[in-house]
């Protein structure tokens, strides 16, 4: 099993020149086998920070993010050229005009170090993410936000990638299906050692299911949180950070 590390070195991220630091200070060294929870009040930059760790980022960024797994060191663009990346935006980004199964395909047809997952693995997702297998065959518009989600973070993880950045992932899930997910995701990271970096406001799951808790402050830098905070702790963490203002 590779020993996967996230390595974040962060001095600086800005939406734009002359715009003001949304992240700064920003140094972590992130072990796999369980998913780290990124908390925050709306608007503190949690979002900003996955899109940070990735290739091309939209704004002015200085310092330096690592990719290590297999005795190998890799930026960002190496790492995702290579499929060890996962990604799940806020909203589900499916095109419209293909079916779902061609959706869940559409990674290994824009890189070829992707495998084309086959309808065995396809059929076998469904099941994981309880979703009914005839999804397959139907259009983005034809289905609930909630289905929409799923078939997103089934996209992410298909490709078994050894690290994932999955934004709302539990978003307009209810609370059997966010257990299915939740679940799913711990076995996923455990028995394949990944590093799993999951933006939620749901303080339940976060505390039951992280390896470590990350909160971004209103200042643009992260704290690590120890897992067994209590829920009272984490929301005078949040409230603490709103009398800031």
């Amino acid at each position: 099993m590779p020993d996967n590390i996230l390595q974040i070195d962060l001095h600086h991220y800005a939406h734009g020149i002359g715009l003001p630091p949304v992240l700064k200070g920003v140094k972590l060294s992130l072990e796999g086998g369980r998913p780290y929870l990124v908390l925050g009040r709306s608007g503190a930059g949690k979002s900003t920070l996955l899109s940070a760790l990735l290739p091309d980022v939209p704004g002015v960024m200085s310092g330096e993010i690592l990719y290590r797994s297999d005795l190998r060191e890799l930026s960002a663009r190496e790492a995702c050229e290579r499929g060890w990346v996962g990604w799940m935006s806020q909203s589900p980004a499916l095109l419209p005009w293909r079916s779902i199964r061609c959706n869940l395909r559409l990674p290994s047809q824009l890189n070829p170090n992707l495998s084309n997952p086959n309808e065995s693995e396809l059929l076998e997702m469904m099941d994981a993410v309880a979703l009914p297998r005839e999804v397959l065959g139907l259009y983005p518009h034809q289905l609930s936000f909630g289905m929409k989600q799923r078939i997103s973070f089934a996209r992410a993880v298909i490709y078994k990638p050894r690290f994932l950045m999955l934004d709302e992932v539990y978003t307009g899930l209810d609370v059997a299906t966010v257990n299915v997910v939740e679940k799913y995701l711990a076995e996923y990271t455990r028995s394949t050692a990944a590093v799993a970096l999951v933006v939620t406001h749901n303080i339940e799951v976060a505390q039951r299911s992280a390896h470590g808790l990350l909160f971004v402050d209103s200042g643009g830098g992260v704290d690590v949180l120890p897992s067994s905070m209590s829920h009272p702790e984490v929301v005078a963490r949040f409230d603490a950070e709103l009398k800031k203002f």
